[in-house]
């Protein structure tokens, strides 16, 4: 049996604007998006063929789902029993894919995919938690069956699966030491990066260096929904004349810099102009982290409902976790990966 542990980090986004929609109804974006050391932890094992059958699991790859994936069998476990354990979970499907793609080499003959995912990352937060899970199961099998897939190659089948996927591949590739060195200095491995289009145009950025305070309300956010109504929400605002976009072309060159002052002007979220208003529990808990802590910034990562601060100081940062912490179940301390 062949088995890898990748950590599957969480990202958030420093800045997020809407440009508009594409031709398929999907919209344009541009963002920067940052990986922090919240992580889950994903084991996965692959069993083959003659273990299953010395095991007296056999019968397994006789289920309608093996013949598609080349006689491989997916599993998946999770410590947490209300997610989904089969095709809807994003690691399940980022193993099927795999098999399908893969499975098919003469040196694997079938077998079983076995994936256990620890999850620490809060689900439904706008962190791609799951997006994650489904990049580390990318990973883990490029190593286990010794494919020697890059990172770009990853990416490519990482966009399958989901928008959030290409850059958690590129994260992990950067962090995970129980990767291949040729995976870890490919030059899309990275912890930062500015994604345009629908989010899957990836360009490796510098890093931001803060500890971070996240506070996940009880509830979540539907991400269409927010997408659906903030086009209505834009118009308003430019119409009022409240409109302030971040500019990420300033926003990355000043983490290169390492321009604090620029960095905080340009973390704006533009779908903030929806979620807040529609979900005024969020921005109470934005509203008291900024009145009450002392924060670089404040800002809502994604379609929310999570909500961060920005501290470059740990004292505050602690301080911030601290005060934070009767707001919610899910409040989290944690820092931004270089």
């Amino acid at each position: 049996m062949k088995k890898i542990n990748i950590k599957s980090y969480a990202k958030i986004n420093l800045s997020l604007d809407v440009l508009g929609l594409t031709k398929d109804g999907f919209h344009n974006v541009s963002m920067v998006m940052q990986q922090i050391e919240l992580h889950d932890e994903v084991l996965v094992r692959f069993i083959s063929r003659g273990e299953l059958e010395n095991a007296g699991e056999a019968y397994l790859l006789s289920d309608s789902k093996c013949k598609s994936m080349n006689n491989i069998f997916v599993e998946l476990s999770l410590n947490k029993p209300y997610l989904p354990r089969d095709e809807r979970n994003i690691a399940y499907r980022a193993a099927q894919l795999m098999a399908e793609r893969y499975g098919g080499r003469t040196d694997l003959c079938g077998g079983k995919i076995r994936i256990d995912i620890k999850k620490n990352i809060p689900v439904g937060a706008g962190l791609a938690g799951g997006s994650g899970n489904g990049a580390a199961v990318l990973h883990a099998l490029n190593k286990l069956w010794k494919l020697k897939l890059s990172v770009e190659e990853l990416m490519k089948i990482g966009e399958e699966l989901g928008s959030d996927v290409p850059f958690c591949v590129m994260g992990q590739a950067r962090a995970n030491r129980s990767l291949n060195s040729h995976i870890r200095q490919d030059k899309m491995a990275c912890c930062a990066a500015l994604a345009e289009g629908t989010g899957t145009r990836l360009e490796p950025a510098a890093a931001l260096k803060s500890e971070i305070v996240l506070v996940k309300p009880m509830f979540g956010v539907s991400t269409r929904e927010v997408y659906k109504m903030i086009d209505d929400e834009i118009k308003f605002a430019e119409r009022r004349d409240e409109l302030k976009r971040p500019n990420n072309g300033e926003l990355v060159l000043a983490l290169v810099n390492g321009n604090r002052r620029k960095i905080t002007d340009n973390m704006i979220n533009i779908l903030e102009l929806y979620t807040l208003k529609a979900y005024p529990e969020v921005k109470k808990i934005k509203d008291i982290m900024l009145a009450e802590t002392s924060p670089a910034v404040v800002l809502m990562s994604g379609s929310g409902p999570t909500v961060y601060g920005v501290y470059f100081d740990k004292s505050k940062a602690d301080e911030a976790y601290r005060l934070m912490k009767p707001l919610s179940k899910e409040v989290y301390l944690t820092r931004t990966m270089r």
